[in-house]
């Protein structure tokens, strides 16, 4: 939005407004380093973890202060440490809406799928900066409509052709396509 700044009869001086941007983040896997992948041993440092996260908070204050976080999942393997994450961006005033992956649900102890996102509900049904998108529910940021699904479908079926679209580690597939056309193959 433009506003006018009168600085004297003679000059008049436009600023503009940044819009805000929505900055989507998926995958975080707080706790998972890549040694990890490679030893297949599950780091548990909750220390590390805390670290991890608070570079992470520190990092958004810096560079999206002014956006709007799509938080799409797996922050961690363990619901409860997802929750604390999640309780953590709205105590940091980070406006933001997430939605849980399926990593989220790994250590659930035999909690059904339900409760879980019941849970997440109840949680932070209350927040003011960080809300869950889940089946059903909407929220309107000033002219933009923000709906979510509390689930996530498999990723072995057909591939979606997307004219002009890069992605930074496409798969081999991906690669392909890249090679042998102007378009991108995205598997989902």
């Amino acid at each position: 939005m433009d506003n006018i700044i009168n600085i004297d009869k003679n000059v008049e001086i436009t600023t503009f407004t940044p819009a805000k941007r929505f900055v989507f983040i998926s995958d975080l896997h707080f706790d998972c380093f890549y040694h990890d992948v490679l030893s297949s041993e599950k780091f548990k440092d909750d220390d590390a973890f805390l670290e991890r996260e608070d570079t992470f908070i520190q990092f958004v204050k810096e560079h999206f202060s002014n956006d709007i976080l799509i938080l799409a999942g797996d922050y961690y393997t363990n619901y409860r440490q997802s929750l604390s994450f999640i309780k953590r961006l709205e105590e940091s005033k980070i406006t933001s809406y997430f939605v849980l992956g399926n990593h989220d649900f790994a250590s659930n102890n035999g909690t059904k799928f339900n409760i879980i996102i019941s849970l997440f509900d109840s949680e932070t049904s209350s927040h003011k900066y960080c809300k869950l998108l889940m089946t059903g529910k909407k929220y309107y940021h000033e002219d933009v409509c923000i709906i979510g699904d509390t689930g996530w479908s498999k990723t072995s079926v057909n591939p979606i052709i997307v004219k002009g679209a890069v992605s930074l580690r496409p798969g081999k597939k991906a690669r392909e396509a890249n090679e042998n056309s102007a378009n991108s193959r995205f598997l989902l």
